[in-house]
């Protein structure tokens, strides 16, 4: 296993690299070219996210450039106390929610009007949309599950902690999105594994984590986000050999510069369209084409997996000392 876990290391700083080199002077990274343009808000929110939760030691090479980028958002936050895919898009849910949880990671406070704003997201049913409804929005006002597990995440930051109603209401909500075969359906991508990780690792937060779901067990990823996806949803579940199996091909399929290649996945619905999965009006689909939140998703998952094995090991080797210590008590 050591060889692993020297080979994720040398993977992630690798990646880190890729991604600091692509970094704005002033804090921000810009990704995406969607029919508003690139992204540097919504961007700079997911990448901050992403890299603010690796683990150490690689989290400690990285604090002067994640305060830039905070610093950075707290700047750039729209006027409405949100923040959005650019300018030119109204703010948004997931946008917004990235951006605190990121910013309490830092240590830079969200401001508590954004906290107010973030909860008008919240629907009757429970779930929380991407844009706030309005005559024009559509589909793109209901409920989305790989939007309200963020959305949660996001407000159980606020010192005053998260009122039980909307988590009650909000969690009720996750559970009967949740499929038969244990997965969620995106409504922004082309896969579930989007909306299935972010509901795990919300599920893994409040201390009440989901086993794997078994249609994942043996599914082939299509690319390396899908990879990425699924390796986060093993760490979560703690699915050893798999793991180390999507591990493995992640390392191998990075890139000469560091970073890691995707498909077209981000897709943009018709409003008119409630279930974009398989219908025409399910809309184009988008890769990154700078490849940072692809190798920012990559470089989570293989941070993921590194802290579990090697907490695994620290496991072991806790246990082999104790028997050595007390061998005659057995």
């Amino acid at each position: 296993m050591t060889n692993l876990l020297e080979d994720i290391e040398s993977a992630v700083y690798r990646g880190l690299g890729f991604i600091l080199a692509q970094q704005d002077t002033e804090g921000s990274w810009t990704d995406w070219e969607l029919p508003p343009g690139a992204s540097s808000e919504w961007t700079t929110a997911y990448i901050g996210f992403r890299l603010s939760g690796l683990h150490t030691p690689f989290r400690q090479r990285i604090s002067e450039p994640l305060d830039r980028a905070a610093c950075w958002l707290l700047a750039h936050r729209f006027p409405n106390g949100g923040w959005g895919y650019n300018p030119t898009v109204e703010s948004d849910a997931d946008s917004t929610a990235l951006a605190m949880i990121f910013l309490t990671s830092t240590h830079h406070e969200p401001p508590d009007d954004a906290y107010d704003y973030l909860r008008r997201f919240q629907q009757q049913d429970g779930g929380f949309s991407t844009f706030l409804q309005d005559g024009l929005m559509g589909s793109w006002g209901r409920s989305h599950a790989e939007i309200t597990p963020v959305a949660l995440l996001a407000l159980q930051t606020h010192r005053g902690g998260l009122p039980d109603e909307i988590l009650t209401r909000g969690l009720n909500w996750i559970h009967r999105m949740r499929r038969a075969n244990g997965t969620w359906n995106s409504f922004w991508w082309s896969t579930p594994l989007p909306a299935t990780e972010a509901n795990l690792a919300l599920l893994a937060a409040l201390e009440c984590p989901a086993d794997m779901p078994p249609i994942l067990q043996d599914r082939e990823p299509d690319d390396n986000l899908q990879t990425a996806y699924l390796l986060s949803i093993t760490a979560y579940a703690e699915s050893d050999q798999r793991m180390y199996d999507l591990a493995r091909f992640l390392i191998n399929a990075q890139g000469q510069d560091g970073s890691w290649q995707s498909g077209p996945a981000l897709r943009i619905p018709q409003r008119n369209c409630e279930r974009p999965r398989g219908q025409l009006l399910s809309g184009p689909s988008f890769a990154d084409p700078m490849r940072l939140f692809t190798t920012a998703t990559v470089i989570s998952a293989l941070s993921k997996a590194h802290w579990i094995i090697v907490s695994k090991s620290r496991e072991s080797y806790d246990s082999d000392q104790y028997m050595r210590t007390h061998r005659s008590v057995y």
